[in-house]
């Protein structure tokens, strides 16, 4: 049994990206996730778990759960395996409150109005109006910078092998050349006309 507790309790449980529930939090696992000795059939971690705790008005607290990589080898060395081990059934988190804007945890938390915000921000008007005014590139950097796990990819390495041009490479490659050598003709780095053909002489 895995259990987490904090301080002070209702916090949102996030273990490897997923959201796991509130606390106090339970959790059934099995005593091979705390094992260091695994054979080859035992179940084991095939990741390391990491533990975010988070709570409106504190701060964000992220844990390693998990010890590893550890190296499972069979006596005769054919086979292999990494895994990791949890480190205690048992977890407390004592939460810190947050300073500033980060008690509101996201940015659709944060109200427009600064009056509302009761944190010691500096020059908090002017910071409220360049957060309203760029808000929608705010959201779109914060897109940009989340690692997703929702978005299929591949099943198999050899999808992204390379098979060489496919139809209009030619034509997208001579409308590139053709810009190119239209903005350094422009810029006066090329003559106004071709060099002569100096292969006869």
């Amino acid at each position: 049994m895995l259990r987490i507790d904090s301080e002070p309790t209702g916090a949102h449980v996030v273990i490897n990206g997923r959201d796991r529930g509130t606390t106090p939090f339970e959790m059934k696992v099995g005593h091979w996730a705390f094992s260091k000795e695994p054979s080859v059939f035992s179940k084991h971690l095939s990741e390391p778990w990491i533990l975010e705790i988070s709570k409106e008005g504190y701060r964000i607290e992220t844990i390693e759960m998990t010890s590893g990589p550890l190296i499972w080898r069979s006596l005769n060395g054919v086979n292999s395996y990494q895994y990791w081990v949890l480190n205690s059934p048992s977890y407390m988190v004592r939460l810190r409150p947050a300073t500033r804007l980060a008690k509101f945890v996201h940015l659709e938390s944060i109200p427009a109005d600064w009056r509302e915000w009761r944190v010691n921000a500096t020059n908090a008007g002017a910071l409220a109006h360049t957060l309203a005014d760029q808000r929608e590139r705010a959201l779109l950097f914060r897109t940009l910078a989340t690692l997703r796990t929702d978005i299929p990819l591949f099943e198999d390495v050899d999808e992204l092998r390379w098979h060489g041009p496919k139809a209009g490479f030619d034509r997208l490659g001579a409308q590139l050349d053709a810009a190119v050598t239209g903005t350094r003709q422009h810029a006066g780095r090329w003559p106004s006309r071709p060099y002569p053909d100096r292969s006869a002489t």
